[in-house]
């Protein structure tokens, strides 16, 4: 209990000089762009054209607004030009190009009914996309890997809502053994075997691990906070996930884990000493979310110990939530919800050389 206070103590004195986050960016690159310049570039060939493609840029972007309205949805929610669509796709479309706009209605399916609280049908649907992204990135369309992972953050988040703690976790921790390691424990589909195909786009790869990393936390805090019987999803998501911190990015993640771990492992003094550690480097916005989960913890620490200047450290503790990192503004936004592929949709708006 000493060595906790003397930690609590140096956390009391350095509390108000912990930095704010910085606003710089260390991904520098757009990735919804250059996954849409590989997009198109990989379906080229399958097409007699120019034209041809986006004509059918035309059509899979109808299925984003589709999406878009069954998501901003607050009442009934209906298929509206959804099955008129699939049948105007089947009649003008074939081959590769078929089951490339295929694809994009059986994700807005699955979105659908889990919109509606039909979770084993929205696991259904987002299965079967990834059976076809499955065959569509072993004849060469590479950038279609990334609507595989994404069925899988679907399912995951359709197997927790429907209560399925044990399900939606363990796909979870997979998708993100998988995604760090190339490892693909349970995930379906032989693309998750070949390596390869995990090597084949590394910067679009590590993009999309990050995101999905910060959504797997924003999605631990939501669910504990709305769910309070629900299990330690960070125990069962992040459990055994072991990170090669070969770049800024996954040296943060990996120090954040090991953080994390030292509270799960009721090493107080230790948690709080990686804790100021962690807080004393500065890091971009991007991690924001990963801090205000250890300040949760550190929250529950504090409030639950008989440190003397409790009352004090918890005002600290809530002042720099407040004022640097914006905690009101983060938990608002539930990145976990967010799907990067209803971006994509849209992603050929634009000319690819703007």
């Amino acid at each position: 209990m000493e060595a906790l206070h003397r930690s609590m103590d140096t956390l009391m004195a350095v509390c108000d000089d912990l930095p704010a986050s910085t606003k710089e960016i260390t991904m520098l690159y757009n990735y919804g762009k250059l996954i849409a310049i590989l997009q198109h570039k990989e379906m080229l060939p399958y097409s007699t054209g120019e034209e041809e493609m986006e004509s059918v840029y035309v059509l899979t972007r109808k299925f984003g607004d589709i999406a878009k309205d069954i998501v901003v949805s607050q009442g009934e929610v209906g298929l509206s030009g959804f099955f008129e669509l699939e049948h105007t796709i089947e009649r003008q479309l074939n081959g590769h190009l078929y089951l490339y706009a295929k694809q994009w209605g059986l994700s807005v399916k699955a979105l659908y009914y889990h919109k509606i609280k039909q979770y084993d049908k929205a696991v259904d649907f987002s299965m079967e996309c990834v059976a076809m992204n499955d065959y569509l990135v072993n004849i060469g369309i590479h950038s279609l890997f990334f609507r595989s992972l994404e069925q899988y953050r679907n399912i995951s988040r359709s197997y927790l809502r429907s209560g399925d703690w044990r399900t939606g976790c363990k796909v979870a921790n997979d998708l993100m053994k998988f995604l760090f390691n190339g490892v693909p424990g349970s995930l379906k589909g032989g693309i998750y075997h070949d390596p390869a195909i995990w090597n084949a786009i590394p910067y679009a790869r590590e993009y999309y691990t990050y995101e999905t990393f910060r959504a797997m936390v924003s999605m631990t805090i939501r669910m504990a906070a709305n769910f309070p019987d629900c299990p330690d999803m960070y125990t069962a998501i992040f459990e055994g996930l072991e990170i090669n911190a070969d770049t800024i990015e996954r040296v943060i993640i990996s120090n954040w884990l090991e953080v994390k771990n030292s509270f799960r492992k009721k090493d107080y003094p230790l948690f709080v000493d990686n804790f100021i550690e962690f807080m004393n480097e500065p890091t971009s916005m991007m991690f924001d979310l990963l801090k205000i989960s250890l300040f949760q913890d550190m929250l529950v620490l504090v409030q639950s110990s008989d440190y003397a200047k409790k009352e004090a450290l918890l005002l600290k503790l809530e002042n720099h939530l407040d004022e640097k990192l914006h905690v009101k503004e983060n938990l608002r936004k539930d990145i976990s919800a967010t799907n990067f592929a209803l971006n994509d949709f849209n992603s050929h708006k634009q000319p690819l050389n703007a």
